[in-house]
């Protein structure tokens, strides 16, 4: 029997059809420009993010952000 490595990598050089399809199994899957904007709206960082990876297939993963404060002088 072949034995699976699974490697665990940051989400830096993964393109975005790779992190889309890793949504495929959800039961509510998002379309791709909703995935873009949600990624968007939450500052989603890829140097921050890392998935655990079968070949060039994303077994699990987990997404990072930053969300920065807009400050205002009063």
């Amino acid at each position: 029997m072949k034995q699976r490595i699974i490697e665990i990598r940051s989400l830096t050089d993964t393109d975005f059809d790779t992190l889309y399809e890793a949504f495929a199994d959800y039961e509510i899957h998002p379309g791709r420009e909703e995935l873009n904007k949600m990624l968007r709206r939450r500052g989603f960082a890829p140097e921050l993010s890392f998935a655990a990876f079968d070949g060039d297939r994303i077994a699990a993963f987990t997404l990072k952000g930053k969300q920065f404060e807009m400050a205002r002088k009063l």
